[in-house]
Order: structure tokens, then sequence, then C-alpha cells
């Protein structure tokens, strides 16, 4: 579903000498753009409505959130006296909206719409990904395969030879109608050529998964309606061992709880670790990294039962031996790299044992609400359980 967003955070943060504001910024899940006002000529939320449906692609199905700034788009340098670099662009993309900036000129549904589709290109990638600008071709190897442009090596200047530009062009080329193909795409084809029915198709499998794995949030399967519910997620796994609806009993003092898979991996993981995170409620769906609104349902006091003891020190049940923190949970260093709040632990073994047992380790009975494979979090499993227990 495409929604227009409206109640972002929005304040003027340059004000000149008469006291006129002459630029201002509008923050929106974690992410800030900034604008200057003269000249400003904002698109209409119902052109850019038009535009949408006029894209042959199923983004309904994706989900958007789309912010119509007031102001023309600028880079923020608080270096500089006013805050503007000098800098201007006229749109940009994010895992979870996309933000339109006013222009110089009186728009027109004709000379925006090269600009509406390809940042919804841009959009598509970063949702499915759970990526960057920064950080998506540690993500897209197989599109860079199926383009021929594996071997690129990040340093080119040229914008037509960044990957993030060719997918978004791409995105163009296939599913915008001829008033977005205003714009040649000879520059850049003419080197890698067009694409062809196996990117298109890539393109619709992508649209799929997101369906499949991101409900629309009225729709969302989510229970919150029983006070210390709690879901833990397990991602990352080499194996799993327990799948869905699997029960979970608690482990006696003389032995090990029941084996819910093997560390390992998968997904976007960049070395082996299991990664833990638990959230308020029940989740028949994986909690995303990526969206905010995630923050008001973690819980790292739940959290904290699963890695730790009492006293403080490391639990040595959960992966059969003594734990380390590989990524402490909410960590800045991540948050500034991948933009987004790590809501959990990434832990492995004290000792380095390869492809350890993940057991569960709680006192509480549990069940696997879901399991099996996600893009970012490889093999993966939701154990609900209740600290209520009667």
């Amino acid at each position: 579903m495409i929604k227009f967003v409206e109640n972002y955070t929005y304040k003027d943060v340059d004000v000149n000498s008469d006291g006129i504001p002459e630029g201002g910024s509008i923050e929106f899940q974690g992410n800030k753009d900034y604008g200057v006002y003269s000249g400003a000529n904002k698109i209409p939320k119902e052109m850019v409505e038009e535009v949408i449906q006029d894209i042959n692609f199923p983004l309904d199905a994706v989900g958007c959130n789309v912010i119509i700034a007031p102001f023309k788009l600028m880079m923020f340098d608080e270096d500089k006296v006013n805050g503007w670099s000098g800098s201007s662009y006229q749109g940009r993309a994010y895992a979870t909206h996309v933000i339109y900036g006013a222009r110089s000129k009186n728009p027109t549904k004709d000379d925006i719409g090269e600009l509406i589709v390809h940042e919804l290109g841009h959009m598509l990638m970063y949702n499915y990904y759970d990526c960057t600008y920064e950080t998506h071709t540690n993500y897209i190897q197989q599109y860079m395969d199926l383009r021929g442009i594996s071997d690129w090596d990040k340093s080119p200047v040229s914008w037509f030879a960044r990957p993030a530009e060719i997918w978004a062009e791409d995105f163009r080329y296939l599913f915008g109608t001829d008033y977005m193909h205003t714009e040649s795409f000879d520059t850049m084809y003419r080197q890698i050529g067009s694409p062809g029915e196996e990117i298109k198709q890539f393109f619709l499998n992508i649209a799929d998964e997101i369906k499949q794995r991101n409900p629309q949030e009225e729709t969302m399967n989510v229970d919150f309606s029983v006070p210390g519910r709690y879901t833990m997620v397990v991602g990352h796994m080499k194996s799993i061992i327990s799948e869905t609806r699997t029960k979970l009993n608690c482990p006696n003092p003389w032995g090990p709880g029941i084996k819910l898979g093997v560390m390992g991996t998968t997904g976007l993981s960049t070395a082996e670790h299991v990664h833990i995170g638990v959230f308020k409620g029940l989740w028949y769906e994986l909690p995303r990294l990526s969206h905010i609104d995630n923050l008001q349902y973690s819980s790292k006091s739940q959290l904290d039962w699963f890695v730790k003891n009492s006293n403080g020190s490391m639990d040595n049940e959960l992966l059969g031996g003594d734990l380390k923190i590989t990524t402490e949970y909410d960590c800045p260093d991540y948050f500034k790299k991948y933009g987004w709040h790590h809501l959990g632990y990434d832990v492995s073994r004290m000792d380095g044992t390869k492809n350890p047992y993940i057991f569960w380790n709680r006192t509480f009975n549990g069940r696997v609400l879901k399991s099996g494979w996600d893009n970012f979090y490889g093999n993966y499993a939701l154990i609900g359980y209740d600290t209520l227990q009667f």
C-alpha cells in the first residue's frame, strides 16, 4: 500500500537576521532531510498519485511511505554558515520511505515522472535487502551477476557506473510508461546494454517475496493482547531443528534444553554467530531492524535473560558453553554503519567452537510460532513464550 506520510518531524533550521525561515528539516523513521524554501514549488500529492498509478509494477504489494517536502532538498553541512553545502537533489529513497523535494519551476506530470519511478526503484532495493545506498553492494551480488557488473570496484565517480543507479534506471526502463522515458538511457546502456526479461522477472520475484514476508500493517500478524507474552527471534542458523509449532519445555536442572538449531552464517551474516532478539507480544512474522517503530516493542530486559545469568556473568546454556557478545544491543557503530537499530545481541561461543547447537534455555515453556528462511536473517525461528504461567 502506498501511504502519503504527514506525521514526520518538521522544523525550521535556518532563520535569517529578520527572523524569516530560509531552510528546514524533515525527520522520519530515523532519517533526516534538509531543504531551502527559496523558489520552492511543492509537488502536488494528486500528481504523485497519478504517476504512481501509471507505473506497471505491483507497488501496493510492496508497500511504500511517500513524503512530499515543502522545500527544495539540499545537502546539509554543519560546517557551513547557513548549513547548506550547495549540492541539491530532487528525491531520496530509504528502506522505509521515499521523499520528493519541491521544484524550481511549477511541476508537471511529465517532468516528475522519471524522478518518481527512479526513486521507487531505489526503495525496492533498500526495502528488500534491508540495506542503504552506502552498503547495497554487499547484498546485490545476484543482480550484479545478471547484469554483468559483478566486478564493479566501487571507485568510479560516474553516476552511470554505480550499481544502485543501474538498478533504479532498470526499474524505470522496465516498469515506467512513455513519459517516464523522456530522459535517454543511452549513456548508461551504451556500456552495459538494456535490461531484458530476466531482470524484469527478478524485480517481480522481489515484489512477491516482500509481500509474503511483510503483510500490510492493517493485517500484521502480531498479538499484543496478553501482557507478559514475548517472542524470541533466532537468526542466521546453519539449520533449523525445532520447526513451526514445536513445543519447547523448560530445561531440567540436569540437562540442556531442547535444541532450536545450529549456529551458522546464513542470510546476510558475515561471520558465524547467532542473532538473538526479544519483542513484546507474539510475533508470527519477523520484526525488521530497519523499522524504527519496533524500538517500542523490543525488550532488552527479557533479552538479557537468554544471554546472561542473574549475577551478570555470561550464560553457558544457550550455546552449550560460555558465550561472547560480538555485537551489542543497539550498538552505536552498527547504527552508524547500517542506519538502523540492532535490537538484539549477536553471540557466539567464547572458545570459538564452530556450529554449536542452540538450546532453549529459559524456565518458561515456549512454542515455535514460525520458522523458515529470510534473505536477511537466513534460517530463523520465532519462539513465543509466556512469563505469567501459573
